[in-house]
């Protein structure tokens, strides 16, 4: 996912244009994303969010920390397998009863 990350880019909606500009900051595994939403007639509006990034190996760890077997990995929603260019990490899980 970060091999691929845009850290600037532009897009368009409908009605607007939106700005993405994303920083990862490897010490706290945090993706801050500001996002502007720019609007023909109207003030544009600016959000932003932080997100925690997880490795698999952090995932399947606190799964099973929590009472989780890890049954299956895919990498998209299309059940393609995990890797480390996958957009996506997708774990199956179940519950150890």
């Amino acid at each position: 996912m970060l091999k691929s990350l845009q850290r600037r880019r532009w897009y368009p909606r409908k009605g607007f244009f939106a700005l993405e500009e994303i920083i990862f900051d490897p010490f706290t595994s945090r993706m801050e994303n500001t996002r502007t939403l720019v609007f023909e007639n109207q003030p544009k509006r600016e959000y932003f969010f932080s997100v925690r990034l997880y490795t698999l190996t952090e995932m399947i760890s606190n799964l099973k920390k929590t009472g989780f077997t890890t049954e299956q990995i895919f990498g998209d929603f299309d059940l393609t397998e995990y890797s480390l260019q996958s957009p996506r990490m997708i774990i199956l899980a179940k519950k150890v009863s």
